[in-house]
């Protein structure tokens, strides 16, 4: 979208990014962007626990 600019896509809700949205990763595919990747082995009685805590850090210039 030449007029635009970069255009952030949430693929797993089907809509544009907003300034709701976190960036946890950049990359030119899904494999670079991964901010984790790992394979996962064991039975299906496992669980796991995630924290997260985001905090507002000084804007960054984009380009």
């Amino acid at each position: 979208m030449p007029t635009l600019g970069w255009v952030a896509f949430d693929a797993a809700n089907g809509l544009c990014a907003t300034d709701a949205h976190v960036r946890v990763a950049v990359g030119l595919d899904e494999l670079s962007a991964a901010s984790l990747r790992r394979t996962r082995y064991g039975g299906a009685g496992e669980a796991l626990l995630v924290k997260v805590r985001v905090e507002q850090a000084a804007q960054q210039i984009q380009n």
